[in-house]
């Protein structure tokens, strides 16, 4: 992860090599639970506005849940 910072905000980027998203779905009767690998992300914190934005590209094709006929 890399920080910039300057006297107002604060913006964190994301190492993708090290960042993992992990997910939940609700289904009928039961819970979906996967993973993607991250692409990019970074999210910027104004503390001046008191508020966060941010992007995380996730690789679709990484998507992985256990199950080979859904994956």
């Amino acid at each position: 992860m890399t920080v910039r910072m300057d006297a107002e905000t604060m913006t964190f980027r994301v190492d993708p090599a090290k960042t993992t998203i992990a997910f939940l779905v609700g289904a009928t009767l039961h819970t979906v639970r996967g993973t993607f690998r991250l692409k990019s992300g970074e999210v910027e914190f104004d503390g001046t506005a008191q508020s966060a934005r941010g992007e995380f590209v996730v690789e679709i094709e990484s998507g992985t849940t256990g199950n080979k006929s859904r994956d």
